[in-house]
């Protein structure tokens, strides 16, 4: 939370933003039940839908045809209107950000607010005009989904993309960052299987070619145990296996100037008390749904509201807000926390 903290606009934050920065960071701290503050992180899910089909995500458990995109200008008014001290944005979620028609609009109002931005993205829609834009309008981080330096066990892992044209966008848009001087963060990522442990090192090596810096690992997430989505293809259950790519991975990172970080290698058997999501941020989903963070999102028990029905002063503390904070807190903590793959 630290590394967000200095990315503050001091100026827009004004004495009553500041005010409940502070106490955000403190109830992080102190975790209540029931909050003073109100999230300092928004996360957005532009749309449900997605055009790859990856062996290891959750879509493969839920209605694709119930999925959709959210209305821009719906979206804009709720920003506006709903969240006066919010200073970060991200998006992802189970669909493809850059597949909403709008997005880039999304990204030039957020930086019409001066708020920080993100997204989480597969890359195989980024052209030319989409990059022009965004790097124009400031986003400040993109994360690329890049699960093997291999071409076949890419297109075989991530189903529907094309893995030169994939990495032509990347280079693409570390060339124009480059020649455009912008200060955008470009990071790639990778889920850890067993499937692709043997690519780690060469994967470290492709984001040097591509012109990126930053390559962070995670294991899977497990939420509804669906195509790769098991203990079987986790890192967690084959940790001596992936200990010499791991150590060559980090070598390889070294050598070539490329920061390497493997996060969620930690003993799943441990209560995941580091989490701060409950009380620094809110999930919100295309159709309005609020959530705890997006490890939950396809989990409707975990819903607390709708912010396009109802107002999220009420939504923030209601009964099912404040009794997933307590679950969280605690030792008995929800399925899902104890195999999250985000700390």
């Amino acid at each position: 939370m630290l590394e967000y903290i200095t990315k503050v606009n001091l100026r827009k934050a004004g004495l009553s933003g500041l005010f409940n920065l502070s106490m955000n960071y403190l109830e992080c701290r102190t975790k209540p039940i029931k909050c003073i503050s109100k999230p300092v992180t928004i996360m957005s899910e532009p749309t449900g839908d997605c055009n790859l089909k990856c062996k290891m995500c959750p879509r493969a458990a839920i209605d694709y045809k119930k999925q959709g995109s959210v209305d821009f200008e719906k979206w804009k008014e709720v920003m506006q209107k709903q969240f006066p001290y919010w200073h970060f944005h991200g998006f992802m979620g189970i669909g493809e950000p850059l597949l909403h028609p709008k997005f880039t609009d999304m990204i030039e109002y957020l930086e019409d607010r001066k708020v920080w931005k993100f997204v989480t993205t597969n890359a195989t829609l980024l052209t030319d005009d989409k990059i022009k834009s965004l790097i124009k309008n400031n986003l400040n981080r993109m994360f690329i989904s890049m699960d093997s330096s291999s071409k076949e066990m890419y297109e075989t892992i991530r189903v529907g993309a094309n893995f030169d044209k994939v990495c032509s966008n990347i280079k693409n848009l570390t060339n124009e960052i480059k020649k455009r001087k912008s200060k955008m963060e470009v990071i790639l990522q990778s889920v850890l299987l067993k499937e692709n442990a043997k690519d780690l090192p060469d994967m470290v090596r492709l984001a040097s070619k591509l012109g990126v810096k930053e390559f962070r690992f995670q294991d899977i997430e497990i939420k509804f145990d669906t195509g790769w989505s098991t203990e079987e293809h986790a890192m967690r259950s084959n940790r001596s296996f992936f200990e010499k790519y791991i150590k060559e991975a980090n070598k390889v990172g070294k050598e070539l100037g490329v920061s390497v970080k493997f996060y969620n290698t930690s003993d799943y058997s441990l209560v995941r008390t580091k989490c701060v999501a409950p009380w620094n941020q809110a999930y919100i989903r295309w159709n309005g749904m609020i959530t705890p963070c997006c490890t939950t999102l396809t989990h409707v028990h975990f819903f607390y509201g709708n912010i396009f029905e109802e107002s999220f002063k009420d939504i923030w503390n209601n009964k099912k807000a404040m009794a997933f904070r307590k679950a969280a807190r605690s030792k008995n903590q929800p399925k899902q926390c104890q195999k999250c793959s985000c700390l």
